[in-house]
């Protein structure tokens, strides 16, 4: 059995850590919204990502990352990130709002930035779940009782979803104001529908993965369409299609890095 990854506190963000071959770039996992980095451990223990050094990092108000005043836009997260990330090459992968910061930070950190893989991330209004039922909350009930009743469902669902289960394990943690305020960002965003332009502008190779059938629908694939950004579908899978089909998803990630010139 492997052990776990190794944990360190860095920059004011919690990060884990596996190493591997310094030549190659390093993973670096961006969680979604309510979430952490724990959310990727069997992404990081799968075998065909042995090797590379690999960094899941919880944002701030998120999992055991410190706390700020006030709470931090998704684009201050990425300034935040790109200043405490030491020297070197980095694969983005992001998921959910990850996937949206891992594109403001790929445009932080432009030649640095091998390669980018968006794994569900928001694209168009109904990719917004969470996002959309916390943003509709007054902020004030949100923090005094919407989100504990938030938890508590989260939790209750887990019950028959491995992959909520692990959720609420996270969700806990999170700063009620930091999830309510990333969360209206998200809709406003989305909303919007200029994420998979802006995904498509990035210059370096890119891909976007995406869970079938309980994952992101037809919109979010016509808007990457005309985007030129290629997607693909992770089979019997939701959301979470790294923790839904470990498998599959790490296979795609594998096939992605062995096409990138490194």
């Amino acid at each position: 059995m492997n052990n776990g990854p190794d944990e360190r506190l860095h920059g004011g963000f919690l990060q884990r850590v596996r190493h591997g071959d310094p030549h190659h770039p390093t993973l670096l996992y961006l969680h979604g919204l309510g979430e952490s980095g724990l959310c990727f451990e069997a992404l990081m223990d799968h075998p065909v990502l042995a090797g590379w050094p690999q960094v899941a990092v919880d944002l701030r108000g998120y999992g055991k990352s410190e706390r700020t005043a006030p709470a931090l836009g998704l684009e201050a997260h990425a300034r935040g990130l790109a200043a405490t990330l030491a020297p070197g090459r980095y694969v983005l992968i992001g998921h959910s709002m990850g996937g949206v910061v891992a594109t403001f930070l790929a445009g932080l950190l432009d030649q640095r930035v091998a390669g980018f893989i968006n794994i569900e991330g928001n694209i168009s209004a109904s990719d917004c779940t969470f996002s959309a039922l916390i943003a509709a909350c007054d902020p004030e009930e949100f923090a005094a009782t919407g989100f504990a009743r938030l938890c508590e469902t989260v939790k209750r669902d887990g019950e028959y979803d491995r992959a909520l289960a692990l959720y609420a394990q996270s969700l806990r943690l999170a700063e009620p104001g930091q999830l309510y305020l990333n969360a209206t960002e998200l809709v406003a965003m989305s909303a919007a529908e200029t994420l998979a332009t802006a995904m498509g502008a990035l210059t370096m190779p890119k891909t976007y993965l995406l869970g079938s059938p309980g994952g992101s629908g037809a919109r979010t694939r016509e808007l990457l369409a005309m985007a030129d950004v290629a997607w693909s579908a992770v089979p019997n899978a939701g959301h979470w299609p790294f923790i839904d089909q470990t498998d599959l998803c790490a296979a795609e990630i594998g096939g992605f890095l062995q096409r990138l010139e490194v």
